[in-house]
């Protein structure tokens, strides 16, 4: 890459400096929604822990480098052909799993169906020991309650609603993987904060939020969605005494012993909703 035309002429004109901001821009973007971000040299700037913020702009316009949108985004072509053949490997792994589990649950669905009698009819399905029926009872109401839990989040979650936001889009909200929370999302909220603060503005924490959504290892949907639920972050309202309660919980800040719930962004949903109604 350092000798890639373009970049040999970014090397030139900044040096080492120019060719180090250059890859942690790469880096960035990788992790980004899209692979692209907003051409903002101040913040990226702060992100990148990058003072010279004009240098950051030098490198962003720098001849060859990026694609600039009229819209006022950036990205990298040398970085999405790169990744092109990972995209494809990561969908082939993903199909080749979905296949999998497909042919397992077939399997599974065939070794349970009555056994062919080849004199005609069927044969029944030979019963377990008696020595088994403890643990099949066992994991058959372990495997009730686990159906309970998400059914129950479910139901909960359809029948409410918030704003624009139905029951079942937040239901798939909540169970969707998601886009990872990066540092890009970080930065901005703590920017969201001191620009806040520089202000005068002191009835928004947005930053709350950011530790909610990272003790429970949520996405940056469920961040954006959470802020649009809080209005930005809105002290002292009910919604975000409950958020603080939640994570103070997950971190056992409240001195009680550490709450991990097994679907957190449901469990979120489910107790921030009937306060927003």
């Amino acid at each position: 890459m350092r000798s890639a035309d373009e970049v040999l002429t970014l090397r030139m004109s900044e040096g080492a400096a120019g060719y180090g901001i250059y890859c942690m821009l790469l880096e960035l973007l990788r992790d980004a929604d899209n692979r692209e971000l907003a051409l903002n040299a101040k913040n990226l700037a702060f992100a990148l822990n990058v003072p010279d913020v004009d240098l950051v702009d030098r490198v962003l316009h720098s001849p060859g480098l990026f694609d600039l949108s009229k819209e006022g985004r950036f990205s990298s072509p040398w970085l999405n052909l790169v990744l092109q053949e990972f995209d494809a490997k990561r969908a082939a792994a993903q199909e080749a799993g979905r296949r999998g589990a497909a042919a397992r649950y077939a399997k599974s669905n065939n070794s349970q169906q009555p056994y062919s009698n080849p004199m005609g009819g069927a044969m029944a399905t030979p019963q377990q020991p008696n020595t088994n029926k403890h643990m099949n009872n066992k994991k058959e109401n372990e495997k009730n309650s686990s159906t309970q839990e998400i059914d129950g989040s479910r139901s909960s979650l359809l029948g409410m609603s918030w704003g624009g936001y139905d029951g079942a889009f937040l239901y798939d909200l909540s169970k969707k993987p998601g886009t990872p929370i990066t540092t890009i999302d970080i930065e901005t909220i703590r920017n969201m904060c001191s620009e806040a603060r520089a202000r005068g503005v002191t009835d928004r924490n947005p930053e709350a939020v950011l530790d909610l959504c990272l003790a429970l290892d949520l996405n940056s949907e469920m961040l954006s969605f959470l802020l649009k639920l809080s209005n930005g972050g809105l002290t002292n309202t009910p919604i975000m005494k409950e958020m603080v309660h939640i994570e103070w919980a997950a971190t056992g800040k409240s001195g009680k012993q550490k709450f991990i719930p097994k679907y957190p962004a449901a469990y979120v949903l489910t107790k921030l909703l009937p306060l927003a109604q």
